[in-house]
């Protein structure tokens, strides 16, 4: 990877639906070498996909909680197992296994309202029963949201 790869990496970062010909005009390639580029860091795996940030209040999604869990026993084959749960729950946004003493996952979580988001937990638990504890951390206020990764 070198520095136009990462100039392309910033635009589509910011907007992944900007056209080959704008790409390349700002930064000094044709239309075609962009293409090859983008091409390349997508089938590489660089790009893992191209999507559209969509605002949750916006579909009535006025409920996000951050969630810590801890599992009751460890194994690889118990977090492929929560791991497989969380991907195929679409209210689950984000799902990370991280270090440390607090949690063994954290979850991002939107629902409509405090009932749905219950209602959310409700249906992991039941699930998934290997969890010992969890805690949310209820948003105030989305201050910064995204997924761009600095080039």
């Amino acid at each position: 990877m070198d520095d136009l790869d990462r100039k392309i990496l910033d635009i589509v970062q910011r907007n992944n639906q900007s056209p080959a010909d704008a790409i390349a005009r700002q930064i000094g390639l044709s239309a075609s070498a962009v293409q090859r580029r983008l091409k390349r860091l997508r089938d590489s795996g660089v790009i893992e996909g191209d999507v559209s940030t969509v605002s949750p209040e916006a579909l009535g999604r006025n409920f996000l909680a951050i969630v810590s869990i801890v599992l009751e026993a460890e194994s690889p084959q118990i977090r492929r197992k929560f791991a497989a749960i969380a991907r195929e729950m679409p209210e689950i946004m984000q799902c990370y296994f991280v270090t440390g003493e607090t949690a063994d996952f954290f979850l991002v979580i939107t629902a409509r309202d405090k009932d749905d988001y219950n209602a959310i937990m409700l249906r992991l638990t039941d699930r998934f029963p290997g969890i010992k504890r969890y805690t949310t951390n209820v948003v105030l206020e989305r201050l910064k949201s995204g997924l761009s990764v600095p080039t």
